[in-house]
């Protein structure tokens, strides 16, 4: 099974500019209808890592409406397929329960920070999609 990563341009202030955003939905909905109803997809990664900057830039808020747009072209176009978005630490405060898989980056080389951290991404997912 394969996680499909969709690019986009998500290391500039892309929420600044309407054509920015519409040139990136319209690159998830082209990434997807080239994969819909493939055997080997396990989801699509609508986003990786927009950088804390850049969230902070243009608010929370409006980062997880622009997410959810993707997730929505995402969904209209291959409907049964899983979506997700690839958080990082620095993120992880964005509010994403939309979203069929929560995945997270994760670069800790030391097993007692890795185990105290996915314990700690175990309760932020567990806030984000009321499975506690």
């Amino acid at each position: 099974m394969v996680m499909v990563g969709l690019p986009w341009e998500q290391h500039i202030a892309f929420l600044q500019d309407r054509r920015s955003t519409a040139n990136i939905l319209q690159q998830i909905t082209k990434g997807v209808r080239m994969c819909a109803g493939h055997p080997a997809v396990l989801c699509y990664a609508i986003g990786n890592e927009v950088p804390s900057s850049i969230v902070r830039w243009h608010g929370h808020s409006r980062m997880e409406r622009h997410i959810q747009s993707l997730y929505r072209s995402a969904k209209a176009v291959d409907p049964h397929a899983l979506v997700a978005y690839v958080n990082y630490p620095s993120t992880e405060y964005l509010h994403l329960p939309f979203v069929d898989l929560m995945c997270f980056n994760v670069y800790l080389e030391s097993p007692d920070r890795l185990s105290a951290y996915l314990a700690r991404l175990q309760n932020i997912a567990e806030t984000a999609f009321g499975t506690g």
